[in-house]
C-alpha cells in the first residue's frame, strides 16, 4: 500500500472511530468513571501484521488517563553484531493526561454500552486509541468500574521530512489468548560485587 493510500485510509479510520463516539464530550473538562482496560495489538503495516506485539493498559478516573504501553517481541541481539543471542527485553512507556503526553479526544456511555478515545503523542508520533467497553448502568452518578473490553481499534502517524508513515493498532482476538514469543525473554538483574 503507498503511503499517500495509506495515509488517506488512516484518516477515514480516524473519522469513523470520531464519528462512532457521536456524543463524546468535546470539553476539556472530563468528569470519568474508573476505567481499567488491557488489551494486546499488533501493527499492520504495508499489508501485512508485524510480529512486534503491545500491551496497553489504560486506566482512569474523575479527569485523568494514564496509558502503560509494553513491547513485548522486540527481538534484538544481547551483544553488538550478535545475531545468534537474540532475546528481548520488556520495554514499558507511560503516557498521562496530567503531564500532556495523553490527551482524552472522547467518552461515551449509554445504554450499558461505550467508548473512550485517547491520543498518545510519544516520540513525534501521534496513535489515538478507541476502547469500547461494556458496563452494568451507564445512567447512575458513577458507572460501575469499566474493565470489560469489547472491541479495540487504533491508528498511528508519524511524520517524517518527506513521507507520513501510518499504520493501524489490530487487537488479539478474544479474553486470553496463549502466545509465544520469537525470542526468549531477558530479564534485568543486579551486576554488582
Amino acid at each position: 500500500m503507498s503511503k499517500r493510500v495509506a495515509t488517506k485510509v488512516l484518516s477515514c479510520a480516524l473519522l469513523a472511530t470520531t464519528a462512532i463516539l457521536g456524543e463524546a464530550q468535546t470539553s476539556k473538562t472530563w468528569n470519568l468513571p474508573t476505567i481499567n482496560l488491557a488489551v494486546a495489538y499488533r501493527l499492520f503495516e504495508d499489508g501485512k501484521l508485524g510480529s512486534l506485539v503491545y500491551l496497553a493498559q489504560l486506566y482512569c478516573g474523575g479527569e485523568s488517563c494514564e496509558l502503560i504501553t509494553a513491547g513485548l517481541n522486540g527481538c534484538l541481539p544481547l551483544l553488538p553484531g550478535e545475531k545468534q543471542s537474540q532475546a528481548f527485553e520488556i520495554g514499558l512507556t507511560r503516557t498521562g493526561t496530567d503531564d500532556g503526553s495523553l490527551e482524552i479526544v472522547g467518552y461515551h456511555c449509554a445504554k450499558g454500552q461505550g467508548a473512550i478515545l485517547v491520543k498518545k503523542h510519544w516520540m513525534g508520533a501521534d496513535i489515538t486509541y478507541r476502547f469500547g467497553f461494556t458496563v452494568f448502568d451507564c445512567t447512575g452518578p458513577v458507572p460501575a468500574i469499566i474493565s470489560i473490553l469489547t472491541s479495540f481499534d487504533g491508528a498511528a502517524v508519524h511524520p517524517h521530512s518527506d513521507q507520513v508513515e501510518s499504520w493501524t493498532l489490530v487487537p488479539f482476538k478474544g479474553a486470553y489468548v496463549r502466545w509465544t514469543p520469537d525470542c526468549p525473554l531477558v530479564l534485568p538483574g543486579v551486576t554488582g560485587r
